[in-house]
């Protein structure tokens, strides 16, 4: 739609040269040469925004894949690769920043010897992970998944299976090892299900964003409306008694006073995780309420450390617990639960040590 305006800017402009409607800095026709080149720009630049498609298509037969580009759905201009050029698929989490704005992209691309053939770039990790997977399992590649910085290939054979199924078919039994010293998190066992009471997050700009957000609106009601009204000599008194009593309460009092008990109860109350062989459940304190999450144990493909800031420390769902190597990315360090529907992340501000211990003992219930 961006080239529709572009399309009928330039129509019109060209239909006004026809009839002789453009006109010069004197006033007479300004003839058909400018402004049909002009408008046949625009129309062109319209017209391509508008109609222009491109595509790729995987033939898993032939081991071939193609990108074109056409009008609509009629190819124009194709180039054949050889899927024997290509060695797998990968998966990458890069930032894409402007003078006005900085977003996250995840691309998807074709890896060979020397250079890359780029086939998307989804916005939505949850849409770019999914995509990814789709792609790798339907020409048997495997999938390096390097959204964190570090390297991990994922058999294509086991895209898509749930932790459980991993296990099964790897035949590797989850070790618990002793737990860390000076625990932070509160650990209880019963039958088959295990829980932890993890500290709340610290205070942040994200949690102080509503009051600030509160503190902005009061400032303007303050100075457009209830000052005005208080020095308007018109107002009887007894209205601007009402109206600041109104405006103290409804707009000051209770606002301030139900965010930031908010607040408190988000950084003070300590965040339920329970794990059983069926699910993965998660409670999170939002401002007002509780709101607790899940994803089932058949659904729930990944369970990795990650660092907060989105790097990946440890992705592979069954990897080995090892220390940390010279190189790589440091904490803060958080939990992260992945299915193809959900993300769910969790443990915030606990050493790295802790969400290890943390991690095992959830992957032990999540694959009896």
């Amino acid at each position: 739609m961006f080239g529709l305006p572009f399309l009928a800017f330039g129509t019109a402009l060209f239909i006004a040269g026809l009839n002789g409607a453009v006109k010069n800095k004197s006033g007479a026709p300004s003839g058909l040469l400018v402004p049909c080149l002009l408008s046949l720009s625009f129309m062109a630049f319209g017209f391509v925004f508008l109609f222009g498609r491109g595509g790729i298509v995987f033939d898993k037969a032939d081991r071939t894949v193609t990108t074109w580009w056409g009008i609509l759905f009629v190819p124009l201009r194709s180039k054949i690769y050889q899927l024997a050029e290509f060695h797998a698929v990968r998966l990458n989490r890069e930032k894409r920043s402007s003078k006005n704005a900085t977003h996250i992209v995840y691309p998807i691309r074709l890896a060979k010897a020397k250079g890359e053939l780029t086939i998307c770039e989804e916005q939505d990790e949850l849409k770019g992970r999914a995509q990814a997977e789709e792609i790798a399992k339907f020409i048997g590649f495997d999938l390096v998944d390097s959204t964190g910085g570090l390297v991990d290939v994922r058999d294509a054979a086991t895209l898509g299976e749930s932790l459980r199924v991993q296990t099964q078919h790897s035949e590797t039994e989850v070790k618990i090892d002793a737990p860390p010293p000076n625990m932070r998190a509160t650990f209880t066992a019963q039958g088959n299900q295990v829980s932890f009471d993890l500290p709340p997050p610290r205070l942040t700009g994200c949690l102080l964003a509503p009051l600030l957000g509160m503190g902005l609106v009061f400032t303007i009601g303050l100075f457009v409306f209830f000052i005005p009204l208080l020095n308007g000599r018109n107002t009887p008194t007894h209205v601007k008694w009402l109206f600041g009593f109104f405006f103290g309460v409804l707009f000051v009092l209770l606002p301030l006073l139900s965010i930031l008990g908010a607040v408190l109860a988000k950084v003070r109350r300590k965040i339920p995780v329970a794990a059983d062989p069926s699910v993965l459940r998660l409670a999170t304190q939002q401002l007002l309420l509780t709101k607790t999450e899940e994803i089932a144990g058949a659904d729930l493909e990944e369970l990795r450390l990650e660092t907060s800031s989105g790097q990946i420390e440890l992705s592979s769902a069954l990897a080995s617990l090892r220390p940390a190597k010279a190189g790589e990315p440091g904490g803060p360090y958080v939990l992260a639960a992945l299915s193809n529907k959900k993300i769910l992340r969790f443990g915030e501000g606990l050493p790295r040590e802790e969400l290890e211990w943390i991690r095992q003992v959830l992957l032990k219930a999540l694959t009896i």
